[in-house]
């Protein structure tokens, strides 16, 4: 997530990660029904989800109700047009995200890689801020709300060099955090911080009658 840099601190076992790297790093292999795959994909819920403390990658808002999916940073194409199959079942390259920054209007399929440093993962470059390979602090200046409260809304850090500012430019685009994801993020703050208010003038609203 963008307010905070993820640490690949995943419990996969490597039992499965070895059978997955050796039999199954083929173009639609993600899609295939094997036991095998299904286990790999529910554990990784579960270990994102916690990770990432039940908000999306991108944007932060609550996964639970925004029909969530399991992101692949690099993209690994389809079984037509395959792209980076080689991390398709890479921890540090999965992230769980909601559906919107990973719908077609957002990410989508778009390669977000620029350069690949051999078979060393860790040493690819990314158009994107990366989840776990950068820190979002290097990239973002993120004010505090009026109130006092930790803030949500990013922007390019204001002594950045240019490779740092065009980073977080392309990652606020692509997952439109400068446009209604900002409203949809406040409106999340509100919700969690006036929660009872919002409610009861909601209920309010909703019993008035014209007589």
């Amino acid at each position: 997530m963008y307010t905070k840099r993820l640490t690949s601190t995943n419990n996969i076992p490597d039992a499965i990660l070895n059978e997955l790297n050796k039999n199954y790093l083929k173009a639609g292999a993600w899609n295939s029904k094997d036991e095998i795959v299904e286990n790999f994909k529910v554990l990784m819920k579960q270990e994102l989800y916690s990770l990432q403390e039940g908000k999306c990658a991108y944007c932060e808002l609550p996964l639970e109700t925004r029909n969530p999916e399991i992101e692949h940073i690099a993209p690994k194409g389809g079984e037509k047009r395959p792209k980076h199959i080689e991390c398709m079942f890479l921890p540090m390259n999965l992230v769980y995200a909601c559906h919107n920054c990973n719908s077609p209007e957002c990410k989508g399929q778009e390669d977000t890689v620029i350069s690949k440093n051999d078979d060393d993962y860790s040493k690819w470059s990314f158009s994107i801020v990366h989840p776990y390979l950068d820190n979002p602090e290097d990239f973002f200046d993120i004010y505090p709300l009026v109130d006092g409260s930790p803030g949500i809304f990013p922007i390019p850090k204001s002594d950045a060099d240019d490779y740092h500012k065009s980073k977080a430019r392309k990652t606020i685009e692509m997952f439109h955090l400068n446009g209604e994801k900002c409203l949809e993020l406040a409106k999340e703050y509100l919700s969690r911080k006036h929660g009872d208010e919002i409610n009861d003038i909601v209920k309010s609203i909703s019993m008035y009658r014209v007589e």
